[in-house]
C-alpha cells in the first residue's frame, strides 16, 4: 500500500545494489512489526513487493537456516570436509 511506497522503494534500491555488486542482503521483518504492518497492509503486499522484485533481480532468497546450512557447506569444502 501507499503507507509503505518510500521503504518498498529504499528497500528496491538496496536490491538494486546488491544484485549488481553479487552481495549478500539480509532482511528481516519481526514478528511484532508484521502484526503492526497488518493494520496499514493486511495483505502485506508491500513484502510480496519485495520479494517479487528480489526474484526478478535474480536475487537468491533463502531463509537464515538455509544459508547457514551453505555457508557451512562451502566452509567444510575449502577445508577438505
Amino acid at each position: 500500500g501507499e503507507y509503505f511506497d518510500g521503504f518498498t522503494d529504499y528497500v528496491k534500491s538496496n536490491i538494486d545494489y546488491i544484485a549488481e555488486h553479487g552481495l549478500i542482503y539480509s532482511y528481516l521483518q519481526h514478528d511484532f512489526s508484521h502484526v503492526w504492518n497488518t493494520v496499514k497492509d493486511p495483505e502485506l503486499s508491500h513484502v510480496r513487493e519485495i520479494i517479487a522484485y528480489a526474484l526478478k533481480k535474480g536475487v537468491t532468497i533463502l531463509s537464515y537456516k538455509e544459508s547457514y546450512i551453505n555457508r557451512l557447506k562451502r566452509k567444510g569444502k575449502k577445508n577438505g570436509v
